[in-house]
């Protein structure tokens, strides 16, 4: 359904260097919103949405530490209990995700939030489908996120 084949991806670039891939088929969406600017990418025939809003946290020119982002993350999700394996490792990033099911218009609706963090620098990844294996299939899109040079960013 979503398959991975590169000469079908495309590539886009978020806020503070972060850049995933989805198909060429996909379509997508800019919101600003008070939490952060948000991008939204979806297929089409199907009610999967992936909700993207990057993070820069610093305080006084010191980035935070990963460990604080993640438990601000982990904090901020607590309605989804269920830990969830990805099923693939990611190494250049500090990756943590929660699934569970929220309510929608009195209709429950399959929710998976990730956080992907570095030092000073958050992504968060809210994935959301009334078929949970809508979610599935599509959660390898997450290891396609890598980050360019970003000024202030540590190597």
């Amino acid at each position: 359904m979503f398959g991975l084949s590169n000469n079908k991806l495309k590539e886009y670039t978020l806020p503070f260097g972060w850049r995933i891939s989805f198909p060429k088929s996909w379509r997508h969406e800019f919101q600003q919103e008070d939490e952060g600017d948000q991008y939204l990418f979806f297929p089409k025939n199907d009610d999967l949405t992936f909700r993207i809003t990057s993070f820069h946290v610093e305080k006084q020119g010191v980035n935070a530490p990963v460990d604080i982002l993640i438990q601000t993350f982990l904090h901020n999700t607590r309605s989804l209990q269920q830990k969830k394996d990805l099923n693939f490792k990611h190494n250049d990033f500090d990756i943590e995700c929660l699934e569970g099911i929220t309510k929608e218009n009195g209709k429950d609706i399959n929710h998976v939030s990730c956080a992907i963090a570095v030092d000073g620098f958050l992504l968060t990844l809210n994935i959301f489908a009334s078929k949970k294996h809508s979610i599935d299939q599509s959660l390898r899109f997450i290891s396609s996120v890598c980050r360019s040079d970003y000024p202030g960013m540590e190597n």
